[in-house]
């Protein structure tokens, strides 16, 4: 029975197509060489035991390999500054690409910057500041009552 390893070599791996177009495979391998090194220093026992064997190591360089291909430099140095600081194990490679194409942004309104300004109308009228008074004194006046002392009345 073949292993994995021997079935791909005779075998080859599937060819994806890419939109960018695709490094030099030295390039790829010093990517690939970069990143394991960098994630054995960031990681060390939690990274390297994940290849017991040199046979899992070289497969997992050669998907390593294929799904950083597409990235750009900044990206792999996009990714590696956000998983070192995000995550506390070695990231999968769904978790590294993810990493290398968003970053530390958030994209969720709840991180964007508002204008307080913008939050409420900038002039009261009497009335409502009036209105504004009597439920202050009377959210004071309950806890007044309940044993909160040392709470003021405007």
């Amino acid at each position: 029975m073949q292993t994995i390893g021997e079935i791909i070599k005779t075998h080859g791996q599937p060819s994806t197509q890419r939109s960018m177009p695709t490094p030099a495979p030295q390039q790829q391998n010093s990517w690939v060489a970069l990143l394991f090194a960098k994630f054995k220093a960031i990681w060390g026992q939690r990274w390297t035991s994940q290849f017991p064997t040199a046979e899992s190591l070289d497969l997992s360089r050669a998907e390593w390999t294929d799904a950083i291909s597409a990235l750009s430099a900044e990206e792999l140095r996009r990714g590696i500054i956000t998983c070192r600081d995000t995550h506390a194990w070695p990231p999968s490679i769904a978790e590294f690409l993810t990493a290398a194409r968003q970053g530390h942004e958030h994209h969720t309104a709840a991180y964007r910057i508002v204008d307080p300004a913008r939050l409420l109308p900038h002039k009261r009228t009497v009335t409502q500041l009036t209105q504004g008074k009597r439920y202050l004194a009377a959210i004071l006046g309950i806890l007044h009552s309940h044993g909160r002392h040392g709470a003021s009345t405007p």
